[in-house]
């Protein structure tokens, strides 16, 4: 099977066709998303029949592999309300908001988080997060990045980089400014660790969604949820952007390289598949995570389209393999000195990764 090739779709300030990553924009200054009228907020909509777009088949890198179903399961807690869990994920989601000193308000970044601790720690991409990386560059502040909530989104917290793999940085920094950045999602996450309310005192404890590894099933009902704006101009984007909650279903399940382990499931027909859903979260009935959004195919209307969301037993598999053991490992302990120690140590080789990949 060739790559299953996606364009990074969660930031937003990019034109987006075909089969894509939900991800980021290719370069820091970006050109601004064809101008349309304001989104009003999507509330959570009945179920739609999964999406049976075939990804088109590629050659220039290893693709996800399509894993055989195992038998059927029932989640292990009682499923909630519709109501009760929209109302859950919403109060979980933050819409992760760059501006650059060049492009200000009208040529945002935009993509999603979802918090996962009650001390304040946001799952997200590492397409969006690698963005703290580069807030100095090429001059000191010039990219300013916060965390907005709400409906429409407005901002509420500053935060720094907690964790962000090596791995995903060291294959993927020469993507930094292209305009059609390619992925499968393998590693494409991070963590952001909350730092201070933009006004006010902090949130505590704070919304959270509770990562479960277990594996969905396919026919498995789950609620997308994320800060879409693909169809947006940067100033409705800065202005205008509310969240956006649909329920789809599970219609297929790949693996980066070991059959016995599922890596990626996708949802179809969804309307959260757009720009700026990268980060957005994946949730079962019962109102745990089960993964968060990476990549999409982009095609057709946004009825046609399907998201593909890495599963959490993919970024604790990923962790293990780097030292860091698992999730919980890993957001064990002092948060903040965690994140201190991160961006004293690994951080500056990582920036500099990103750094000559935009000299190049």
């Amino acid at each position: 099977m060739g790559i299953l090739h996606v364009i990074l779709i969660a930031l937003i300030a990019m034109a987006v066709t075909s089969v894509a990553l939900v991800g980021t924009p290719a370069k820091i200054a970006v050109a601004p998303a064809p101008e349309t009228p304001a989104a009003g907020e999507s509330p959570a909509t009945e179920e739609p029949q999964a999406a049976q777009q075939k990804p088109e088949p590629q050659t220039e890198a290893k693709a996800p592999v399509a894993v055989p179903e195992q038998a059927p399961h029932k989640d292990a807690e009682p499923a909630l309300s519709d109501a009760e869990l929209n109302a859950t994920a919403r109060g979980a989601l933050v819409n992760v908001f760059c501006t650059t000193q060049s492009g200000g308000a009208q040529k945002p970044l935009s993509g999603s988080g979802i918090i996962i601790d009650s001390r304040g720690v946001v799952l997200t991409n590492a397409h969006i997060a690698q963005y703290f990386l580069l807030r100095d560059y090429p001059r000191k502040g010039n990219i300013d990045c916060m965390l907005r909530t709400g409906s429409p989104a407005a901002p509420r917290y500053r935060a720094t980089l907690l964790y962000i793999p090596t791995a995903w940085v060291e294959e993927n920094a020469a993507q930094i400014d292209s305009q059609n950045a390619k992925g499968t999602g393998e590693n494409d996450f991070a963590l952001l660790y909350i730092t201070e309310a933009t006004e006010g005192s902090l949130s505590n404890p704070f919304p959270t969604l509770t990562p479960k590894s277990g594996v969905p099933a396919r026919g498995d009902r789950m609620l997308l949820v994320a800060y879409p704006a693909g169809f947006l101009s940067g100033e409705t984007i800065a202005q205008n952007l509310y969240p956006t909650s649909a329920f789809g279903i599970v219609s297929k399940k790949y693996t980066f390289n070991d059959q016995a382990k599922t890596d990626l499931f996708s949802v179809g027909a969804s309307v959260v598949s757009q720009a700026g859903s990268s980060g957005g979260a994946a949730v079962r009935t019962d109102g745990t995570l089960a993964g968060i959004i990476a990549t999409a195919i982009l095609e057709g209307t946004t009825g046609e389209r399907e998201v593909r969301a890495i599963t959490v037993a993919h970024i604790n598999n990923s962790l293990a393999a780097a030292g860091k053991v698992s999730l919980t490992q890993l957001l064990s302990g002092d948060l903040a000195q965690k994140a201190e120690d991160f961006n004293d140590d690994a951080a500056p080789r990582l920036t500099q990764l990103l750094k000559d990949a935009l000299k190049d």
